[in-house]
């Protein structure tokens, strides 16, 4: 009887320790279970999030947003995909701003280009309705002052045999400096206009004050 009893206790002995690795290898199943979840949930976003971050502006970019540039802290082919992202992004916004440099100075350009023919074509028209050289050269002066942006202008007829230079037209300019300009021929060589005839080249007056 006791021997039987022994060996009952025995196996109720081998049960409670059985049970118990039983319930710890469970319990470690479920945590490597949790733990991988855990794991592949955060690896997972670690590229899901970059992804849709550089598919978001990709669409900015596409949509003329250059400025747009990539935050991603991974350090494999991700990063370096950022990186690349944001050196084209910075050339694409390098290469816009030259372009619309350069339509910009066409545009002023070509704005110029009509204004020049524009003049042209009234001074043209003043040629051939009228006779009267003053009113021609008034009118070839009014337009060149507007072209060139300045506050007045004059033309003058050269006297070769007198080495003199008389006005002829003028624009803007008072009437009693005309009288004194026309009063007063400008001899060659002398002042900002003689020298310039005399050089055959423009002379750029700093300050006539």
């Amino acid at each position: 009887v006791k021997a039987e009893i022994d060996i009952v206790l025995r196996i109720e002995e081998k049960k409670e320790v059985f049970a118990t690795s039983r319930w710890i290898v469970i319990g470690f199943a479920v945590g490597s279970i949790g733990l991988a979840m855990v794991l592949g949930y955060a690896i997972s976003w670690s590229l899901i999030g970059p992804i849709k971050q550089m598919n978001t502006r990709l669409r900015q970019v596409a949509s003329g947003d250059f400025s747009q540039r990539l935050a991603v802290p991974n350090r494999d082919e991700l990063g370096a995909l950022a990186d690349q992202f944001n050196t084209m992004a910075e050339q694409l916004q390098d290469s816009y701003a030259n372009l619309e440099q350069k339509v910009e100075e066409r545009t002023s350009e070509l704005a110029r280009t009509v204004e020049e023919l524009k003049a042209l074509g009234e001074v043209s028209q003043a040629v051939s309705s009228t006779l009267d050289l003053e009113t021609v050269l008034t009118s070839i002066v009014s337009h060149a002052v507007q072209l060139s942006g300045t506050d007045a202008g004059a033309i003058y007829e050269y006297d070769e045999s007198g080495e003199e230079f008389h006005l002829r037209a003028s624009h803007h300019i008072e009437k009693e400096l005309v009288e004194a300009l026309r009063a007063n021929p400008i001899r060659l060589g002398a002042g900002t206009v003689g020298r310039a005839a005399a050089m055959r080249t423009p002379v750029q007056v700093a300050n006539i004050l």
